[in-house]
């Protein structure tokens, strides 16, 4: 019996996003996923992967893992099978920790009602690329944290308002400007274009109303950073 694993349901984008993050930890990483092809590719990628179907009752999992170590992530892109994923997981494995990918705060909601402990955002999984770039050790492992749920610092995606005093700035301005301790990781634009912030290109990019910022911080500076993108506090 494996003592310790991390489990990923889904093979995509994201989830390899999350196993690049994991990959390192003392803890194994093992791939679950529905479809042959994906199943070769995770393979081809090196990955420690196995079918599973929906209606698993999950006796394989129970006797191949301690399931009192066992962190799980569901990231299928279809909203309702990752939900029905959630909630048969959670059946079935009262204690573990489940984190579960989110198209949206609906999503979300849904996902948390079905057991997950703790939901991600995509755009949040999509900026955890940044961490590759980021010097900074102490950051990265925050980023590591948040995935597995034990830290207290969030990562957080804003809308920013038509009235904000950040609409036409571009991304490398705001370093002069009072950050209230977080950290911007990225822009996604309308049209889902995502600037990195400590990348030329991100770092030149002019921000428009109804740009998304994605900032790391803990919660406190997270909702007066939030005040200050809305116009509500003074610079």
């Amino acid at each position: 019996m494996i003592k310790e694993a991390t489990l990923v349901f889904g093979y995509n984008d994201y989830s390899r996003e999350i196993i690049k993050q994991i990959t390192g930890d003392n803890m194994p990483v093992y791939v679950y996923t529905m479809d042959m092809e994906l199943l070769e590719k995770a393979e081809a990628d090196s990955c420690n992967v196995a079918l599973f179907d929906l209606s698993d009752d999950w006796d394989e999992i129970a006797h191949r893992f301690d399931t009192g170590n066992l962190r799980l992530f569901c990231t299928l892109q279809d909203d309702a099978e990752n939900i029905f994923l959630t909630i048969s997981l959670r059946a079935a494995f009262k204690d573990v920790f489940i984190v579960a990918l989110a198209r949206n705060q609906e999503s979300a909601r849904k996902l948390r009602m079905a057991g997950a402990d703790k939901t991600m955002p995509i755009l949040q999984t999509t900026a955890n690329i940044i961490t590759e770039r980021l010097e900074k050790p102490i950051v990265m492992r925050a980023v590591h944290d948040l995935l597995y749920g034990r830290s207290e610092v969030m990562i957080k995606q804003l809308v920013v308002p038509e009235d904000s005093f950040f609409v036409g700035k571009r991304v490398e301005e705001l370093d002069d400007i009072k950050m209230h301790n977080v950290i911007i990781f990225c822009v996604a634009d309308s049209s889902h274009r995502t600037y990195f912030a400590v990348t030329k290109k991100g770092r030149h990019h002019q921000i428009a109303a109804n740009d998304i910022i994605i900032i790391i911080g803990y919660n406190n500076d997270i909702e007066a950073f939030k005040l200050f993108l809305e116009g509500q506090e003074k610079r």
